[in-house]
């Protein structure tokens, strides 16, 4: 007797209602690999609380990774498998109002509808913790201990939820995902004719600057300082200027992007402006560049994975330190409220022309967390 196994359907959700470089390159490559591995179909969660808040796939990413299909949040739920995608997902700022509840509805909810119809849950590649609020906490580690497979993408992450409770014998720590994009993998840059022409054979520095406020202030008060001064002994360099996230901006954090690009004007330091397309494009800039400045963990993460020399400054607290932690590279991260411009010198001098190696066994690891994918067939 032949048995022929039927078409899967997998239902994806991540943090993917706004404009974040890292969570849309999470979301383009899980779903480039469910599109390799051919289920029958591939979602994303769909619903939103309210018309302005998407508590699922936002349009920004849709529009990153071509993806058109509408569904209401019913019907979501009818895919064979719910697979909760790398992201720094399950955390919670107590701080933050209605940040734990938020949070609930946009990940935890639908995990455990799937679960209460007795349907698989992965967790593949996420970091979290810590999660300030009891009852979120004690939501997540339920969710997490009746989860098909939970891979973290770090140490660190794996030992706060074994201390929260989580007793799920399938839950392992591998790397983060992003660690899998390769240079051979990038589409050419679009724009490197022309910054090539202008770099004029210099080496490329890249100067990200963030969203937020807060960040960009940091970024403009405390890191520039210190820039400004290595870039005056290194002529060497021609400073490449990004934005990550360029679709919600104040006009507060526009006046701030503004007085930062003029810095380097004043300093008479010659600038490349990069108007951001998608976040492959952005992976191919970054493999064109010799080092790269970042407040964002993964502007750093990609630096890492394409053998650059990076440096890291976080507003964000635990998440970025976790990751130059496991990578063994500590050093290359100063959280900003610890940093002077004296700092961003001396890190500048002592890192800017020692390039990054990722191990075989880290990549290894990150690939898990799509392989794992496998799994649902």
């Amino acid at each position: 007797m032949f048995f022929f196994k039927r078409k899967k359907c997998v239902m994806l959700q991540g943090y993917l209602h706004d404009a974040n470089f890292g969570d849309n390159l999470f979301a383009l490559l899980f779903y480039k690999k469910c599109l390799e591995l051919d289920f029958k179909s591939v979602d994303f969660i769909q619903w939103k609380r309210a018309s302005y808040r998407p508590f699922g796939i936002g349009d920004f990413c849709r529009k990153e990774l071509g993806y058109t299909r509408k569904k209401n949040f019913l019907s979501c739920l009818l895919a064979d498998a719910f697979v909760l995608i790398s992201g720094g997902s399950l955390w919670d700022d107590a701080t933050i109002i209605g940040a734990a509840k938020i949070r609930y509805l946009r990940f935890i909810l639908p995990a455990k509808l799937y679960q209460l119809m007795h349907k698989p849950v992965y967790v593949l590649g996420v970091g979290g913790g810590p999660i300030d609020t009891p009852w979120l906490r004690k939501e997540i580690v339920k969710m997490l201990n009746k989860a098909k497979l939970v891979l973290f993408r770090d140490e660190e992450t794996l030992k706060i939820f074994k201390e929260y409770g989580v007793t799920n014998k399938a839950m392992f720590a591998t790397a983060d995902t992003a660690l899998v994009v390769t240079r051979d993998m990038l589409d050419p840059l679009e724009e490197k004719s022309e910054l090539d022409a202008i770099a004029a054979g210099r080496k490329k520095l890249l100067v990200h600057i963030p969203d937020g406020l807060r960040p960009c202030e940091c970024l403009a008060d405390i890191i520039l300082p210190g820039l400004i001064e290595f870039l005056k002994k290194h002529s060497e360099y021609l400073v490449v200027i990004s934005e990550d996230n360029f679709y919600n901006i104040g006009q507060k954090t526009k006046n701030v992007i503004a007085r930062i690009k003029n810095s380097f004007t004043e300093a008479g330091i010659d600038t490349y402006s990069y108007n951001y397309h998608n976040c492959w494009q952005m992976c191919s800039l970054i493999s064109e560049m010799d080092c790269v400045v970042t407040e964002k963990l993964h502007v750093g993460v990609l630096g890492v994975s394409l053998g650059k020399s990076v440096l890291s400054f976080p507003v964000h607290r635990e998440k970025t330190l976790n990751f130059y932690k496991h990578m063994g590279l500590e050093e290359r991260c100063i959280p900003i409220k610890l940093v002077t411009p004296n700092d961003v010198l001396r890190q500048m001098e002592t890192f800017h022309d020692k390039p990054i190696v990722v191990s075989d066994e880290l990549r290894q690891k990150a690939k898990q967390n799509l392989d794992a994918l496998e799994q649902i067939l």
